[in-house]
């Protein structure tokens, strides 16, 4: 955060009165800037997105016994991420819905969508 040295009240701060007419994000987003800097970088997705075999398994086999359970469900029964668990399922081609129920047809219903 260079003149700062890692405050982010300060980093605000400065931002503000450096852009004063631009609106001044949250200390947090300072935060995060910083924390971001500071990780190594590495841009190979497929090193980023660790699982096993197995684990792509076991998400894949908790989908077919429920499609209505929710991404984060699956993570937690399998303690890993929901986002792993929605990168397993993009691989496999599966999109994510939400499920909803709806009320029953009734028969005139169909007469009623036409007109």
């Amino acid at each position: 955060m260079g003149n700062v040295e890692k405050n982010a009240v300060a980093a605000r701060h400065l931002y503000a009165e450096r852009y004063p007419d631009r609106q001044c994000p949250a200390r947090n987003y300072f935060k995060r800037l910083e924390s971001l800097f500071r990780r190594e970088p590495n841009n190979d997705p497929e090193e980023n997105f660790i699982h096993d075999e197995e684990t792509e398994i076991n998400v894949l086999a908790r989908i077919e016994v429920d499609k209505t359970v929710s991404l984060r469900q699956i993570g937690f029964e399998l303690e890993i991420s929901h986002q792993t668990v929605s990168r397993i399922l993009q691989k496999f081609n599966y999109k994510s819905f939400k499920y909803q129920l709806h009320q029953h047809l009734y028969e005139n219903d169909y007469e009623l969508s036409i007109t």
